[in-house]
């Protein structure tokens, strides 16, 4: 996983997207702010978090995943860490 992007639309790294994700069949991504809040679930890989909640741009800052997901051999799996939304 990245550890910054920049939703900026300036079509250079504007999604939070694995940049591996070969040999997943389902996947849930949860993205958290600092306080704990819930900001969005992304259950397609390849669309990514777009750096907005309630279709609003969140503030630059770091921002908590937590990535449950299911590969083609029916291994599962629990992957946490840090993005930081750059403007």
């Amino acid at each position: 996983m990245p550890n910054v992007f920049s939703p900026n639309n300036d079509g250079n790294n504007d999604l939070f997207v694995p940049i591996k994700n070969i040999g997943i069949v389902t996947a849930e991504l949860s993205i958290y702010n600092r306080w704990g809040q819930k900001l969005a679930v992304i259950t397609d890989l390849t669309t990514g978090w777009n750096g907005k909640h309630d279709s609003k741009v969140c503030p630059a800052g770091t921002y908590f995943w937590i990535l449950n997901y299911t590969t083609i051999t029916n291994e599962s799996g629990v992957l946490k860490g840090n993005v930081t939304l750059m403007e």
